[in-house]
């Protein structure tokens, strides 16, 4: 990941703007977008009509929804590039992480110029720099050259501990803090689910759902009363704790235009300290991830990444990390990490998708996505020698 530097840039400026207004109404979207821009960004204070913007919806993001903001004047070359990123957040998420705490780290991550530059803040989204880019597809991260380019990145933001270290009392790293914040809340959907499977009130489930759902609730109890000895597990492994993403997916992996060698790391909603093997075993989980085909739920464990493509990641990670060429022992070490925590990325992912079985605002199966990612957690650790 380059550092690049904030200084002679358009929308630059030293305070964040913050106001507690929300994007609400769609029938006035426009009009509030116009009001938040001119109010929070001191360069955009001459757009006086709403009808100078064009917005334009970026993605469909499972947490949120993403727009160009533009400012359109052809009369004025000076703002023929004059763009900002617009993030609004989806409802029903804070109870999957905190938004404080993003907040905080991409102020901190835009001090040391990593990731887009943070501009504003506002009551339920953010205003970000707009990085003239494309998204990585998941055959992009397959290829030798960006997955040595990701792999530098992710070395990169591991070293952040160098700058804010971790508290003296981090040992697990957030996973597991995130697994039992997020265990509860995952066994009161499936009761949910299990009671509307009996009599046929929730929209997204049939009567004939219910065996599925008991199957999944009888793993997720299982899983609970394993998750100490997994812990455990891992412990011994020693990973030592970094600054992660935590979710390397590659949609969250931009390509610069202007610097097509140059990869961004974006959506830092799951970031913190985590062991280094946890955050890497996540990215080679994403893999297997295809967000764009007919069964985005459903991830195919057989495109994990090989032993080549392993070897050709953890090398370029350990070279940017420890600035010379590893040994084959370093890069084995590694790989033992990494190995160990790809049942603790399954678990708490499947716990992602079994708090939010139930959702029909977003065309998203999240029972057969914790279900499977059940599955791929009890099939992974028993490689550890633990049975979920």
């Amino acid at each position: 990941m380059t550092r690049r530097r904030w200084t002679n840039r358009a929308n630059s400026f030293d305070v964040y703007g913050h106001v507690g207004r929300r994007l609400d109404d769609a029938d006035y979207f426009g009009r509030q977008v116009h009001l938040l821009v001119r109010s929070l960004l001191p360069d955009w204070h001459d757009v006086e009509d709403p009808e100078q913007l064009q917005i334009t919806r970026l993605s469909g993001a499972l947490t949120n929804r993403v727009y160009e903001v533009r400012a359109r004047d052809p009369n004025d070359t000076r703002h023929q590039s004059r763009r900002v990123l617009l993030r609004v957040y989806g409802d029903g998420v804070d109870q999957l992480f905190s938004r404080a705490k993003e907040l905080d780290w991409l102020r901190k991550l835009s001090a040391v110029g990593l990731g887009p530059r943070l501009l504003a803040v506002f009551g339920n989204g953010r205003l970000e720099e707009y990085l003239r880019s494309t998204t990585l597809t998941r055959d992009d991260i397959r290829t030798p050259e960006d997955s040595a380019r990701i792999a530098r990145n992710a070395a990169q933001l591991h070293q952040i501990v160098k700058t804010y270290p971790p508290p003296e009392t981090t040992q697990d790293g957030d996973w597991l803090a995130s697994v039992y914040q997020w265990l509860p809340l995952a066994r009161k959907a499936v009761a949910r689910l299990l009671a509307d499977s009996t009599d046929g009130t929730s929209p997204a489930f049939k009567p004939e759902d219910r065996a599925e759902v008991q199957q999944v609730s009888a793993s997720l109890e299982r899983l609970v009363d394993t998750i100490p000895q997994l812990a455990e597990a891992v412990r011994k492994i020693n990973s030592p704790i970094v600054f992660g993403h935590n979710d390397m997916q590659y949609g969250n992996i931009l390509r610069l235009r202007s610097e097509p060698d140059t990869l961004v790391l974006i959506d830092f909603e799951y970031a913190g300290y985590n062991p280094r093997g946890y955050d890497i075993a996540n990215h080679f989980c994403e893999w297997s991830a295809n967000y764009h085909g007919p069964t985005p739920h459903l991830l195919e464990p057989q495109h994990m990444p090989n032993a080549a493509e392993r070897d050709i990641f953890l090398r370029a990670y350990l070279e940017e990390s420890l600035g010379r060429v590893p040994s084959d022992d370093e890069v084995e070490t590694l790989w033992n990490e990494v190995q160990a925590y790809i049942p603790c990325s399954h678990a708490l992912w499947s716990l992602w998708g079994l708090l939010q079985a139930g959702r029909t605002d977003i065309e998203f199966d999240y029972l057969a996505y914790g279900a499977q990612r059940q599955r791929l957690a009890c099939e992974s650790a028993l490689a550890l020698g633990v049975t979920l």
